[in-house]
């Protein structure tokens, strides 16, 4: 990622490098982690009803833990480094880098909102009566949560090619 813009710009701190990082880190922990629990989830269809349940009952919250880290971080380093390579919601929202950006939330917004669901509606009911009926909610969520995952890396992949905001405003002055 840091490679990405260093033939943009040359003035990256070891902050900006270790954001980026972690950035890069945690999206590949959260997708990573979502396509993985889709294919065990997909997996488990063949194993007897009382079995699969009782094995996604204690999965998902252990993944509900990264998931909720991981998205916290995500947010944190996700601002920090759009200031730095946007610099304004002007800038978000007439600039190709900003567009590409505003396509990538676009992407992640329904992705927050089925975690939400998976977190603050499945992982309770884990604990209280989790039967057949919620595997399958479970899967469908779970599913496209993953494929939508992976069109944010699409997404992410294609701001990537784009000069960041900041040094493209730098060589239009140029």
């Amino acid at each position: 990622s840091r490679r990405r813009h260093t033939r943009f710009t040359s003035d990256w701190s070891s902050d900006v490098c270790s954001s980026d990082l972690l950035h890069v880190l945690a999206a590949s922990l959260w997708i990573g982690g979502l396509l993985h629990l889709a294919v065990v989830i997909w997996s488990l269809r063949d194993v007897r009803v009382d079995t699969r349940v009782q094995l996604l009952a204690d999965l998902v919250p252990r993944f509900s833990n990264i998931g909720l880290i991981t998205v916290c971080t995500l947010f944190i380093t996700g601002v920090y480094n759009a200031s730095l390579t946007v610099g304004s919601m002007e800038a978000l929202f007439s600039s190709p880098y900003g567009n590409s950006m505003l396509i990538k939330l676009g992407v992640i917004i329904p992705v927050l909102m089925l975690a939400a669901v998976n977190l603050l509606v499945i992982r309770p009911k884990l604990k209280i009566d989790f039967n057949k009926r919620m595997v399958l909610y479970l899967r469908r969520v779970v599913t496209t949560e993953a494929i939508l995952g992976v069109c944010v890396l699409a997404a992410a992949g294609n701001l990537a090619t784009i000069p960041p905001v900041r040094t493209f405003s730098r060589q239009m002055v140029l």
